[in-house]
């Protein structure tokens, strides 16, 4: 058996096994704490979700009412923390753990109910819609004149 010498300056390409070993070690440590970063995440990505899916239902709402050349409006149940379009809408649950609060003109909340009512020439009632879910906040505001919905974060 001969042993093949280098000349100077090069050396074999490759990875030592401590190289390696240090490598699997940090990949482990990566993968046992995603679960934790992941679920650290997880109520803000709900809040968002749910934020602008209600923000996607009042849109939907304001065209129909102004296709139908009719009101429509959104009845927030606050307690039961539920949502649907009146009339025809489908009733729409938020996920556990997520609150929501209200804020509109007068007359627009009753109790635990709250309406948003938008008209056929496409403006509304107006309010905001706070999602609320372990520190993370995300408010959907109907901007009554223009009847135009956005998600403030």
């Amino acid at each position: 058996m001969a042993i093949r010498s280098l000349p100077i300056g090069e050396s074999e390409s490759g990875y030592t096994l401590v190289e390696l070993l240090v490598v699997l070690t940090v990949i482990s440590l990566l993968i046992a704490a995603s679960p934790a970063i992941v679920s650290a995440a997880r109520p803000g990505a709900e809040a968002r979700a749910a934020a602008y899916a209600l923000a996607n239902e009042m849109r939907t709402a304001r065209a129909a009412a102004i296709v139908a050349d009719a009101d429509r409006v959104l009845v927030l149940d606050l307690a039961r923390k539920i949502y649907s379009v009146t009339p025809g809408g489908r009733e729409r649950r938020l996920p556990n753990g997520l609150g929501m609060e209200f804020a509109g003109p007068e007359g627009a909340r009753v109790e635990d109910r709250a309406e948003i009512r938008f008209f056929a020439d496409g403006s509304s009632s107006g309010g905001a819609v706070r999602m609320v879910s372990r520190g993370q906040a995300h408010v959907v505001v109907d901007h009554g004149l223009t009847g135009r919905v956005s998600v403030d974060e």
